[in-house]
């Protein structure tokens, strides 16, 4: 490919007021790709059903289209007359039509990827970036697919399929470390890495099984990949460790590094007014508060970043709430956020105020407020890096900051260990709260998950409100099956991995649920099983606006709808009693809800709870976490060696690598 390079320094505004400066490189392509080829009507669907920027028109609209008009809808949007598609569409949606077609205006040239085995997901991520340059971006170096979800197996083998590229291609090495680096942060949680850690996987990658390269050679080519790799800024090598920093985590955790240890030097004003203020708020509370949750209390108010940590029934949300009562009381704009919309609701009934989940704050306007703000983000732990890298852009360097968390819970999904770090730095004032509120009756949960935490195997592996139930492995997903059906409906059942979760929803489905009427949902004219029953639990996986579903809630199926093509049933929310139709679009994100994996549990609480354990997936802080997910009580299914490992297993989050501890000391 023929074009022409120029390069220029830019300099960029960092979240703190700083700025780094950064070399643009840009390559003006001489000749451009002109295939004019329609893609096929699931793709077509797939597409504009799945991408905002096509405003009002899902699965079922999106259909409808093609149906009707095939390819020659392009030559209508080409030449913008839309007066046939108001047979389909209402004017705003024939808008947002238009407007996301002139924004995907290669929207036409997918059946060219799609003819180079490229999986449409990954289309669509690619045009969402490079747009109508999609084409000359991949043929110029295709190992960038590997940025947009293929592996780099994948993208190597259609480099030398079809763009023949060459083994020692700079497109090629820069790749092999970018994709083990992203695999580190990824798959693993990183943000750091060992020269251990990614040598011996690059040379791995670059290693040509169909031609048996020498060892040699792929130890040349692993050390020039990682040579190039930095010079074009894939890594930062720190010079002290020695450690690979995936460039753009390691940016994130600078700026939140940076903002924190301003925040945390900022002087506070604790005068007079604000002691009165807090100490009426400890005074309203019903019950005397321990020495540990006063000290909290005053803390919050007495440093512009705080966090304040602890297990199971230490009372954090006394805490918090009492905090809020003082800010109050003082005129502070409260912003309370969580990272799930489940979270974000049971943060509204702990505290009595409005909250809401992380994305929708960053939805918002930014909070440029003056120093009267302060903004509370609850189950810190299950925040990653980037999430607060978001968070600290959006927000003014004024406005004071409250962590609320466990950090013996699991991880993040993504990335970095916020809470964990910014206690292990000795830096940011944190209060543990630790002395365990026992209540008359008490069900023992506490106390169990207490023993677990501290990696301890209880005395008594059954004790109140806890079974134990030892069964062999292979009928671990039986058994639980057998309890669910004995159990209330107020029962969740809590596995290691989405197979068995899967597996499990399935089976207590046929135990309990195997009259219930299955919803039928109408695909192409055709009517197909949707695996749901009628009475069955659902649990949404993805948030839905529109409908105002968040990700992590759960409802049930109380209708289905005979005989329509675009609504199918009615599911009633548990937490509003909302009930709102089923259409293809909302289909995509429902799931069984008998069973679930902890991390879509995190943030919620059931009245019971039944785990079911498995061999390596399970570390202390996914059984800790799990058992505190119960209320009233547990069963735990499995061996006594799986639970005696569960307890034993190092946390994951004691394995993960990460920085951010280091940059705020």
């Amino acid at each position: 490919m023929l074009g022409k390079f120029s390069q220029e320094q830019v300099f960029r505004d960092m979240a703190d007021g700083n700025a780094y400066e950064q070399t643009k490189i840009t390559c003006d392509i001489a000749h451009k790709v002109s295939i004019e080829l329609p893609i096929t009507g699931e793709e077509f669907i797939r597409f504009i059903a799945k991408t905002k920027d096509f405003e009002g028109i899902g699965d079922v609209y999106a259909r409808r289209l093609w149906d009707k008009f095939k390819q020659r809808l392009y030559i209508l949007l080409d030449k913008k007359e839309t007066t046939e598609l108001e047979s389909v569409l209402t004017n705003k949606q024939i808008a947002g039509l238009q407007k996301g077609y002139e924004k995907y205006e290669n929207l036409k040239f997918a059946n060219y990827l799609a003819s180079k085995h490229i999986h449409p997901t990954i289309t669509q991520r690619l045009f969402k970036y490079h747009k109508k340059d999609s084409i000359e971006a991949i043929k110029k170096n295709p190992h960038i697919l590997v940025e947009f979800g293929m592996t780099f197996s994948e993208a190597d083998e259609l480099a030398k399929r079809e763009f023949k590229v060459a083994k020692d291609s700079l497109g090629r090495l820069i790749g092999a470390v970018g994709h083990v680096m992203r695999a580190e942060v990824n798959d693993k949680g990183h943000t750091v890495a060992t020269h251990g850690d990614i040598y011996e996987k690059v040379k791995e990658l670059l290693k040509n099984k169909t031609t048996g390269d020498e060892d040699n050679d792929c130890h040349d080519l692993a050390a020039q990949a990682l040579q190039i790799a930095g010079k074009n800024l894939c890594y930062y090598l720190n010079p002290l460790t020695g450690h690979y920093h995936y460039t753009p985590t390691f940016l994130m955790e600078q700026v939140i590094a940076k903002r924190l240890l301003k925040l945390n030097a900022k002087k506070t004003l604790f005068d007079e007014r604000v002691a009165t203020a807090v100490n009426w708020a400890i005074e309203s509370e019903p019950l005397p508060l321990e020495e540990k949750q006063v000290e909290a209390i005053f803390s919050a108010h007495e440093h512009n970043v705080s966090c304040i940590i602890g297990g199971a029934g230490t009372g954090k949300t006394t805490v918090l709430r009492t905090v809020l009562k003082a800010y109050e009381l003082l005129g502070y704009n409260i912003k309370a956020v969580a990272l799930s919309g489940k979270a974000a609701m049971r943060l509204h009934q702990s505290i009595g105020l409005q909250t809401s989940t992380i994305a929708r704050l960053l939805r918002e306007d930014p909070l440029v407020c003056p120093n009267d703000t302060v903004v509370v983000i609850d189950e810190a732990s299950m925040v990653d890096i980037a999430s607060m890298y978001q968070i600290i852009n959006h927000i003014s360097p004024h406005v004071r900051l409250i962590l609320i968390g466990d950090p013996a819970q699991l991880p993040p999904i993504g990335a970095g260990l916020l809470l964990a770090d910014m206690l292990k730095s000795n830096v940011i004032e944190c209060v543990e709260l630790d002395v365990v509120k026992r209540q008359k009756e008490s069900t023992g949960i506490i106390e169990y998950s207490a023993e677990i935490r501290a990696g301890i195997i209880p005395s008594e592996l059954t004790k109140n409100n806890i079974k134990f139930n030892n069964v062999y492995a292979k009928n671990i997903v039986e058994t639980c099956a057998l309890l669910f059906s004995e159990s209330s409906v107020e029962t969740k059942i809590i596995a290691a991995t989405n197979p068995m979760v899967k597996n499990i929803n399935k089976l207590v489905q046929e135990t309990v649920n195997s009259c219930g009427k299955e919803m039928m949902v109408s695909i192409e004219n055709e009517y197909q099983k949707s695996g749901l029953r009628l009475n069955d639990p659902i649990l949404f996986i993805k948030n839905n606006q529109e409908k105002g579903i968040q990700n992590g809630s759960f409802g049930r199926l109380v209708a289905i709808t005979h005989k329509s093509a675009d609504k199918f049933g009615v599911v009633r929310i548990d937490d509003t009693n909302e009930k709102i139709d089923i259409d293809l679009d909302l289909l995509d994100s429902m799931r069984l809800g008998y069973s679930m994996t902890v991390h879509k549990a995190q943030g919620s609480q059931f009245s019971n709870v039944i785990i079911a354990l498995s061999s390596r997936y399970i570390k202390r802080d996914w059984f800790y976490t799990a058992i505190t997910r119960a209320e009233n009580s547990v069963e735990i299914v499995g061996t006594a060696k799986q639970f005696e490992d569960a307890v034993t297993r190092e946390a994951e989050s004691d394995t993960r690598k990460t920085y951010l501890s280091e940059l705020l000391k």
